[in-house]
């Protein structure tokens, strides 16, 4: 029976120091809550949000997107800075025709879209007019254009965020975007 006793008093006083201690760490961490904190605003000029990929990934996700684009059988992409994009394109133009280009394109944002400009294009493996070679690197360049900016608009869509910015090395690329109007 004292040992009942014992065990009971032991239960309430432990109930007891447990609500004690509950409420004081409560009433300490809410006035620390309550304490003003500062959030500092984005400096003028500067982005509010930067998304930075590896080249390495973006390397991994073009070679589906090439193949599925019937533009080219296979794809590779070497970036250096400024906003420079090298892409090794083995294309298909025919039966017995196999297009070698290496193309070199200026990644740049315009009305928050990417652009890209042709800057270069060496062809290897055969010998066809530059008027055809103009007009298959056309295609690719508006079809990668084209799917680059639906995708980063499907990825934006409901953010409020618009882009603003590229920034290119050899072993990353940075989005740079800014919320609101």
């Amino acid at each position: 029976m004292k040992s009942l006793a014992i065990g009971c008093a032991g239960l309430v006083l432990g109930i007891i120091i447990g609500t004690v201690l509950a409420f004081g760490v409560n009433a300490l961490f809410a006035s620390r809550a309550a304490e003003n904190v500062v959030v500092p605003q984005p400096l003028p000029g500067q982005p509010d949000v930067s998304v930075t990929t590896s080249t390495a990934y973006i390397n991994a996700q073009i070679q589906p997107i090439a193949r599925s684009s019937g533009l080219a059988r296979q794809m590779t992409l070497t970036f250096s800075a400024p906003n420079l994009c090298r892409a090794v394109v083995v294309s298909d133009l025919g039966a017995a025709v196999t297009l070698n280009a290496t193309i070199t394109l200026r990644v740049a944002v315009q009305n928050n879209r990417i652009v890209l400009t042709v800057q270069d294009t060496q062809v290897s493996g055969a010998s066809i007019v530059q008027v055809v070679v103009s007009q298959q690197v056309e295609k690719i360049r508006a079809q990668a254009e084209e799917q680059i900016n639906r995708q980063l608009q499907r990825a934006l869509q409901g953010t409020g965020m618009r882009l603003v910015g590229i920034n290119i090395t050899p072993s990353d690329v940075t989005l740079q975007f800014k919320t609101g109007q």
